[in-house]
């Protein structure tokens, strides 16, 4: 066999790595989306930077956060749910009015550096006294966090504006961090249901590409047209549909593979021996599919993406001498 032939091989198991990492990935969203994982978890970090009751109450009813409720919609049934992203800019805007003294009924304060020191100067002596209210004290958080910014060096509104979301920044990384090490967890868990529920068997796969030239040239050939259709990096290229849509996509593709996917047609061998190692085979099979499709879509899409630049630069030279 060729070295162009083994070439084809990893093109092949990548692309099906790939199209199967997108179904994880949408049953994924499906998930989180359905549960309203995303915004749960946003409201807790944000929780962390506006403490009070009172004040984080306040900023869901900024106009600019209580559209976003407006907007919101369950995957499941049309009712309003938090949403589960804020932008840096618009939680820095709705924290300058609230230090700032904005309330539901009065949201529109005029906000300059010298009101925003004075009102958070204010906050912070308020809740400074031991026998200061709890309100208070939570109140005198975020005021000193944002007198804070004023007196180190916030020289105008854009420059404190830009702190507090660089602030804001902060705390979405590591809410980021712990989120994808979650979501891993759940990614493994669909990785090895959708193996299983579909018979992605790495060795099957590998065998049929490996027996078979004419699979090798269709499924490279395919994955060619994948890859030109999704050009690296592109937004327009990023799935922006319902999920039952990116999902019906997905599975689109997967149709056209000419690999053995799926159960049907499958018959186990009669003989114990040959039943025993045919169990041992898929075994191996199914726990190789699910390790490789736990490392991401991204992974195998950047993974293909080098595998078919590396063909196109080889395949000249691979041609047979005359």
């Amino acid at each position: 066999m060729s070295g162009l032939s083994v070439l084809d091989i990893a093109i092949g198991l990548s692309f099906t790595y790939l199209l199967f990492s997108l179904i994880c990935s949408v049953l994924n969203e499906w998930i989180a989306a359905g549960l309203g994982s995303r915004a749960k978890h946003l409201w807790v970090a944000i929780q962390t930077l506006i403490t009070n009751p009172d004040q984080l109450q306040d900023f869901k009813s900024h106009p600019l956060i209580a559209a976003m409720f407006q907007n919101g919609k369950k995957l499941l049934n049309d009712k309003k749910v938090d949403p589960s992203y804020i932008s840096a800019r618009t939680f820095a805007l709705a924290v300058l009015d609230l230090v700032a003294g904005a309330t539901p009924a009065a949201p529109a304060v005029a906000t300059t550096l010298d009101t925003i020191r004075t009102a958070a100067k204010a906050a912070v002596d308020a809740g400074a006294p031991q026998t200061a209210s709890k309100q208070a004290k939570e109140k005198a958080q975020l005021a000193g966090v944002v007198l804070t910014f004023i007196d180190k060096g916030s020289t105008d509104l854009a420059e404190l504006r830009q702190n507090i979301e660089n602030w804001f920044n902060d705390a979405m990384d590591r809410l980021s961090g712990w989120y994808k090490r979650r979501t891993q967890v759940v990614l493994i868990i669909i990785s090895a249901v959708v193996t299983l529920a579909m018979n992605v068997d790495s060795i099957a796969i590998a065998t049929a590409l490996y027996a078979s030239p004419a699979v090798r040239a269709s499924v490279v050939q395919e994955a060619e047209a994948y890859v030109q259709s999704h050009p690296k990096d592109d937004p327009a290229t990023m799935p922006t549909t319902f999920p039952s849509e990116s999902l019906k996509s997905v599975n689109s593709e997967v149709a056209k593979l000419p690999l053995p996917v799926g159960w049907g047609g499958v018959q186990a061998p009669a003989g114990c021996s040959e039943l025993f190692w045919w169990v041992v085979s898929k075994l191996f099979g199914w726990l190789l599919t699910t390790a490789a499709l736990s490392l991401g879509a991204p992974f195998w899409f950047d993974t293909l993406n080098r595998f078919i630049q590396f063909r196109s630069s080889v395949k000249p030279l691979d041609k047979p001498k005359p």
